[in-house]
């Protein structure tokens, strides 16, 4: 690879990780996403779901809109990826 090269760190969207005081559950998940979820499929799947969640809580009065936002770390998210398995 030429010095001027430009290189990129690639990631695994569906590896996922966490917090280690973090929990998850499998549950009621598995009827969205049942398969294993591709890295293409989670890239789709995973900011909507968040932002759907997100707004569902919304319209029940529970978060502000301040929190529709959907942070870039998704450890502060209300779902996640990992090894391809959806968890909340």
């Amino acid at each position: 690879m030429a010095d001027d090269a430009v290189s990129a760190d690639l990631t695994d969207p569906i590896r996922g990780c966490s917090e280690p005081d973090r929990m998850w559950t499998l549950t009621n998940v598995g009827e969205a996403t049942p398969d294993i979820l591709s890295p293409l499929c989670w890239s789709l799947w995973g900011g909507g779901v968040e932002r759907a969640s997100r707004a569902g809580i919304y319209d029940f009065g529970v978060l502000p809109r301040s929190a529709l936002v959907v942070p870039d770390d998704p450890n502060h998210w209300a779902t996640a990826c990992f090894f391809g398995r959806q968890a909340m």
